[in-house]
């Protein structure tokens, strides 16, 4: 019969014919070798998933070596004359050949990744575990598995005082070293090694004369490739945002450290909870959505509109009214704070929520904001971080900053700027956005955010609009704006 896609590839190793063929069992994988040493077959099978597993945080590649008792030429002598399960030798190959092949794998790779060698026939002078690991490297190495190989690996035994590559059953019987060197052309990967008092230099010498056989054979499995070889898939990759993981860096790291600083398990995992909360309070209504619809706080650009969620001021507001309850009670035994119709800044003081919602009106009406922020550090901070991250200026307008009624009577009893408490007073955690000027109509259709200003050149800078026409220079002056205001006084 006639495979019009089989190759065979001949070398030697330790004296011995290597031989490696593809293109005639197992067509449905992503590769297949058969690798033959001497008379031993081993058929090594590759394949890769589509799509990466969900909600794995490591490689999930799988590597099962299967010895056949047919190999061996006995039948299993069971009942249903079946294999059994893996022997411990086979299961340690199957480690065996993991750990070197394993760390050439992309780091963000999720894809699984299948290998399995099953065992034809055994020649007793040429070891199958070696076979295998040749023949595995070869497969991943002309698939389209990404995949930084290959690589290869020798036996080398010490007998009679001498180095050996991969001792024959006869040498095997009077060796003092049973050592695996796994290497690529360049570096050793992996030694497994047992032996009788082997010396310093011995050991060493054994492991380069390994290493020196394996990159003779990784340069014959490249030729292979260069044949043969299929092109690597693209593939989804875990690694975080460089600039999601800087602002999440920026925003918990120094409780990280606190948290951290003890020896106590138990303690460290109950300080890190919270910490977990707030970082999923804080982003999952930014980062949550779609591949590729992402939005970061460094894309917006000259004209978009700068439009924010909700009403401002309130959480501050939330504040000051405990402090102010608290000092009333103080010293007195049976006070009862008075809430009583400032039920709404009391619960955003002290349930802020992701807004979610703001995030699934925009996807309804189509909107792909250019720059997104919460307001955390008051809306001044915000907006000078916008606007430096995406080296533009901006304009909002006073008279559009929305500001609640429990919000604006808070302010009024406390004798406080109702406009400074909305720009500097933060943990609102409403959304900051910037949208395209072509999307103005759909912003205007939006029940859950407002047009509060326009973006600029980045030489006309940050201000805010009075009510009577004035320019004020933006400033992120936080609660230090409230000082301020009461030294002014």
């Amino acid at each position: 019969m006639f495979f019009k896609n089989y190759k065979v590839w001949e070398t030697e190793l330790a004296g011995r014919k290597l031989t490696l063929e593809t293109g005639k069992m197992c067509g449905l994988a992503g590769a297949s070798i058969m690798a033959r040493y001497g008379d031993t077959n081993v058929l090594c099978n590759v394949t890769m998933s589509a799509k990466p597993r969900e909600g794995v945080d490591f490689f999930p590649l799988s590597v099962d070596y299967e010895e056949k008792m047919y190999s061996v030429g006995r039948i299993p002598g069971s009942f249903q004359r079946r294999e059994a399960r893996p022997s411990e030798k086979a299961i340690l190959t199957s480690r065996c050949i993991d750990r070197p092949i394993r760390p050439l794998f992309p780091k963000d790779m999720r894809n699984d990744v299948s290998v399995v060698a099953t065992v034809m026939s055994v020649d007793p002078d040429c070891s199958p575990e070696i076979t295998a690991m040749i023949g595995v490297s070869a497969a991943i190495a002309i698939s389209d598995i990404p995949w930084d190989g290959p690589i290869s690996g020798v036996n080398v035994g010490l007998v009679d005082g001498q180095i050996v590559i991969n001792p024959t059953l006869e040498q095997r019987a009077h060796n003092d070293l049973n050592l695996t060197v796994a290497s690529t052309g360049d570096l050793v990967a992996m030694i497994e090694a047992g032996g009788n008092e082997i010396d310093d230099d011995t050991m060493f010498n054994a492991i380069m004369a390994g290493h020196e056989e394996n990159k003779k054979i990784v340069a014959f499995i490249n030729g292979i490739v260069e044949e043969v070889g299929k092109p690597k898939k693209s593939f989804q990759s875990s690694d975080p945002d460089p600039e999601i993981l800087q602002e999440i860096e920026d925003f918990c790291i120094e409780d990280v450290k606190k948290a951290l600083d003890t020896d106590d398990k138990n303690v460290r995992d109950e300080r890190l909870r919270p910490i977990y909360d707030a970082v999923h309070e804080k982003f999952d209504a930014r980062f949550e959505g779609e591949e590729g619809k992402i939005v970061y706080r460094g894309g917006a650009r000259d004209t978009d509109l700068v439009c924010v969620s909700g009403d401002l001021g309130a959480a501050y507001m939330g504040l000051q009214l405990l402090e102010r309850e608290r000092e009333a009670g103080a010293g007195e035994k049976d006070f009862q704070p008075d809430f009583s119709g400032r039920e709404y800044i009391l619960e955003r003081q002290l349930k802020p929520e992701a807004r979610r919602d703001v995030i699934a009106e925009l996807k309804e009406l189509g909107i792909q904001p250019t720059a997104m922020m919460d307001v955390s550090d008051g809306l001044s901070s915000e907006l000078l971080h916008i606007c430096k991250d995406s080296n533009v200026g901006c304009r909002i307008y006073e008279d559009r900053i929305p500001i609640d009624y429990q919000t604006a009577v808070m302010a009024e009893e406390l004798n406080m700027n109702l406009v400074t408490a909305a720009m500097n007073g933060g943990e609102d955690y409403e959304l900051l956005f910037t949208v395209p000027l072509t999307d103005h109509e759909k912003v205007q259709k939006m029940k859950s955010a407002k047009l509060i200003g326009r973006i600029t050149k980045p030489e006309l800078g940050a201000f805010m609009v009075t009510r009577d026409d004035a320019e004020i220079a933006i400033r992120a002056q936080g609660w230090n704006a409230f000082t301020s205001e009461e030294e002014t006084e």
